[in-house]
């Protein structure tokens, strides 16, 4: 075949951070919690999720992205001060996190 045509050819790009954000707010909703984005401050989680008894942070990124160095610290800082928090490029992770968070506080409350 002809090494010019796959030269051309690009590997598919991971779903934006715009989709993983759009599902899990609908996710979010329907479970009747609060989805708040956060903007402006430098290296905290840029998602705040509210649900009954409980407090949660994200950063969300692209899927197979990293959080940079300073937003590692700000997670840290957060779970070490016993909040609820963590970074995931994944949708899958995040229900689960959210999931496990309702069920401690909420046991007979969770919906599926």
């Amino acid at each position: 075949m002809n090494d010019e045509f796959f030269r051309d050819l690009k590997p598919p790009r991971a779903p934006k951070e715009q989709s993983l954000e759009a599902k899990l707010r609908e996710w979010v909703e329907m479970h009747g919690w609060i989805y708040l984005k956060n903007q402006g401050t430098q290296h905290f989680p840029d998602r705040t999720i509210l649900g009954p008894n409980w407090v949660a942070f994200l950063e969300l990124k692209r899927q197979g992205q990293k959080p940079r160095p300073g937003q590692v610290r700000a997670i840290q800082s957060l779970t070490k001060l016993k909040h609820y928090a963590t970074w995931s490029d994944s949708f899958q992770a995040c229900t689960i996190f959210l999931k496990a968070i309702d069920l401690k506080h909420n046991p007979i409350h969770t919906k599926s």
